[in-house]
């Protein structure tokens, strides 16, 4: 019975530590600066920062989604609201018919340089904006991996007595 009351503990530790870790790296401080600070290494901290990248993309592709079906749900229902007048010759409706498409096509990503159809194998949107948070996760990642060679980098170089410009 110790064990699950244990994992639970460790969890909720581990959260908390996470809660940590986010509020410093907001801050600004480095890995090196968040694990000597918590006396943990800086393979937890980077382990915690990825977990915290997963769930804020995963929360904000969900909202993206969501925010994106009711907006394309509206223009939708005003597509269809004017189709028949537009169909009928309303220069005005095949006028606003076109704007709303356009508007349409930018929230879908139609016009993004690297959105290609293929149109014997469709498209999946919610797959390819999950794709480029991936993408924005791993350049952040790639940063803050930077950011930290730098500080050892100038840490090293600050114990060295010589000249790097002789």
């Amino acid at each position: 019975m110790g064990k699950p009351v244990e994992k639970k503990t460790a969890k909720l530790r581990a959260e908390e530590r996470r809660k940590v870790v986010a509020a410093n790296i907001l801050a600004g401080l480095s890995y090196r600066q968040i694990a000597d600070a918590l006396n943990i290494s800086i393979g937890t901290i980077s382990n915690d920062v990825k977990k915290i990248t997963e769930r804020l993309e995963k929360e904000q592709v969900e909202d993206l989604s969501q925010a994106l079906r009711l907006e394309i749900a509206r223009l939708d229902q005003l597509l269809n609201t004017l189709w028949s007048k537009a169909t009928n010759g309303d220069l005005s409706c095949i006028d606003r018919i076109l704007k709303i498409s356009d508007q349409r096509a930018k929230l879908l990503g139609l016009y993004d340089a690297n959105f290609n159809i293929n149109v014997t194998k469709g498209v999946d949107l919610q797959k390819a904006r999950q794709e480029r948070w991936k993408n924005i996760a791993g350049i952040i990642n790639a940063v803050l991996d930077d950011e930290e060679e730098e500080l050892e980098d100038f840490a090293d170089g600050a114990s060295d007595t010589t000249d790097p410009t002789d």
